[in-house]
């Protein structure tokens, strides 16, 4: 009896653990496949960029990937955009030191630019973005971003001209509104805006950033201004005759709780570190005196470890 009871007792414990081991191997099973259809769908990749094929074959489904360049893309499509409003770009854009031409005139109809959204999260830095001559066809256009909640840095924006068709709107060829972070960011770009009656002008222009709500800091601008109706980039910013057109070397507005703090624009007559909002603006000797060791990489703040200084040039170190 006793011998049919730890029988009966050892083939029950065997079933039991047969169960268990089943449904132990049944929970892993399903606890792989959601992750998989939840998790790991969602998981960043990390892309090592040699052309811009490797980009645009993935559309919208950039939103937090880690994209590093290996060495100069041009991009041609002008439908694609890393992020939209209510898709932002949360990932990381590493341009390594190398750079991204655009090939094509963005499609500014809808607002978008490259980074239509960069959300909080989003990293772009180490890049230089050369654009060609732009038309915007809307009333908001900026190069890089139409708005960034994230961190652009140690980036170098090029415009070979950035033109508006109407008399008023908001216009960057960098950034339209910054909620986040710009920081050693260096912009160039001929403005073309034909004037037509300055009092009914309402136009939002920064070469680093229209609106800032957030922090702009170790900046440089280098704008220049076309259809003004004077030469001289002095009386466009400080002049009352555009007191209605916020058209500013670095940041046309910067609201209460934002910060524009040690940056600075560089004009054909003098390099100045505030814009016309300021109640005092520095000027430098002249252009070439912004450019040295101990501006940039010490009052700026810039690093000489990824930033290089040659003949008056500032340019990004590869890699």
């Amino acid at each position: 009896m006793a011998k049919q009871n730890r029988g009966a007792i050892f083939r029950n414990s065997a079933i039991i653990t047969v169960v268990l081991c089943v449904i132990t191997f049944a929970l892993g099973f399903i606890k792989r496949e959601f992750e998989s259809s939840y998790y790991l769908k969602d998981k960043p990749e990390i892309l090592e960029i040699t052309n811009a094929e490797q980009i645009l074959k993935k559309k919208d489904s950039v939103g937090n990937d880690k994209f590093v360049l290996l060495g100069d893309i041009r991009i041609a499509d002008s439908e694609f955009c890393f992020g939209k409003g209510d898709d932002p770009f949360v990932g990381e854009f590493d341009g390594n030191g190398y750079t991204v031409y655009l090939d094509y005139e963005p499609d500014a109809n809808d607002g978008y630019s490259l980074f239509g959204c960069i959300g909080e999260g989003g990293v772009v830095k180490n890049t230089r973005f050369a654009f060609g001559s732009v038309t915007a066809a809307s009333d908001v256009y900026a190069g890089l971003a139409n708005i960034n909640y994230g961190v652009i840095r140690d980036c170098k924006i090029e415009f070979e001209k950035l033109k508006m068709r109407g008399n008023d709107g908001v216009y960057s060829p960098c950034v339209a509104v910054n909620c986040g972070t710009i920081a050693n960011v260096v912009v160039s770009c001929a403005f073309d805006c034909n004037i037509v009656d300055e009092v009914y002008n309402t136009i939002a222009f920064g070469t680093v950033c229209a609106y800032n709500y957030g922090t702009l800091l170790s900046s440089v601008a280098v704008p220049t201004y076309i259809g003004l109706g004077c030469v001289d980039e002095e009386q466009i910013l400080l002049s009352e005759k555009y007191a209605n057109c916020s058209i500013a070397a670095v940041c046309a507005f910067t609201l209460t709780s934002a910060l524009t703090s040690n940056s600075a624009a560089v004009l054909t007559h003098g390099v100045y570190t505030c814009d016309k909002n300021n109640e005092e603006i520095s000027v430098y000797s002249s252009n070439a005196a912004l450019f040295t060791g101990a501006v940039i990489f010490n009052d700026l703040g810039f690093d000489n470890r990824i930033w290089d200084l040659v003949e008056g040039d500032l340019n990004l170190i590869e890699g």
